[in-house]
């Protein structure tokens, strides 16, 4: 890489050489493989929070419009399971937002 200043015209070279020698070649393929994993991960974590936000309004919904006081007590225990979860991306979690989403609709 080369660089020149513009008003004195002075320039200033800089070359780097050898910065991945120290890795070795299974440590690479340890790094893809887990940003592999990560990948997947980030999916299913985009998926449910796309799906936690559609139940979200539709527990809001089944509150505000329902005479149904099962239904309310649902959509409540449904907001309140919602605010508890932390550990959004993992299967078991997928799972549990596709039954509440089940569970609401009959409403």
């Amino acid at each position: 890489m080369s660089a020149r200043d513009k008003k004195t015209n002075a320039r200033a070279d800089c070359r780097i050489e050898g910065a991945c020698k120290g890795i070795d070649p299974e440590e690479i393929a340890r790094l893809v493989k887990e940003a592999a994993v990560f990948a997947d991960e980030d999916v299913q974590y985009k998926k449910q929070m796309e799906i936690k936000v559609e139940l979200e309004a539709l527990a809001f919904d089944v509150q505000d419009n329902s005479t149904n006081d099962v239904a309310v007590g649902k959509a409540d225990e449904c907001l309140e399971w919602l605010q508890s979860v932390d550990n959004f991306g993992k299967p078991a979690v997928g799972r549990a937002l596709e039954r509440w989403m089940n569970d609401l609709r009959k409403f």
